[in-house]
């Protein structure tokens, strides 16, 4: 939760150093553009990296780019809804186990781990309340990552197998009194399904 924090606070940050555009009911949207990298595990053996950067942030440069957009729309009453959108270089890993430390780690399980597909998926991040500031709002906020990568540990025909996850969370309903442990939510996967 802690990281989660600390990444949101980050782009809202450099959000705020981007161009402003006015909506008619007094709102600003602020789009820019950004580069991230996160990584999900599905409780099991299946760990899928995510990099804006086809090194993964490992080397000294970065390698081939892929651009995430991202729009915040400050509303008049203080909150912001949050909405982010890319194409990422993606490696999935069979079987492992996520150390503690997994940001430590990245590019030690990005380079060296079990790899079993790769390729580019796309992923879309929605947050009704980055600032989770409305008092009569349900904070809420979610992704979806899906694509189709290359099968190199032969788990389907044809060489290809289609990766997605699904994340849902928000905080219960009397945040912040129920801290430490406010979120509510489900993550379905990742998970590799063979092409139809």
């Amino acid at each position: 939760m802690k990281i989660l924090r600390n990444v949101l606070l980050f782009l809202l940050v450099c959000l705020l150093f981007t161009p402003v555009a006015s909506a008619q009911n007094g709102a600003a949207v602020i789009k820019d553009e950004t580069l991230i990298g996160w990584w999900d595990w599905n409780g099991g053996q299946v760990m899928a990296l995510q990099s804006s950067d086809s090194e993964a942030f490992c080397g000294a440069d970065l390698g081939e780019v892929l651009i995430t957009d991202t729009m915040a729309v400050l509303r008049p009453d203080g909150s912001i809804k949050y909405h982010e959108r890319g194409a990422y270089f993606t490696r999935v890993f069979y079987p492992v186990t996520p150390p503690e430390d997994t940001f430590e780690n990245w590019c030690d399980l990005w380079n060296n781990g079990p790899l079993v597909a790769e390729g580019i998926t796309h992923s879309v991040w929605n947050d009704n309340d980055a600032t989770f500031s409305h008092p009569n709002r349900r904070y809420s906020w979610g992704y979806t990552v899906a694509g189709a990568l290359y099968d190199y540990a032969g788990f389907c025909d044809g060489g290809m197998v289609e990766l997605n996850t699904v994340a849902r969370f928000m905080f219960k309903k009397d945040f912040p009194a129920c801290e430490p442990d406010c979120v509510i939510g489900k993550v379905k996967g990742p998970r590799l399904n063979c092409p139809d």
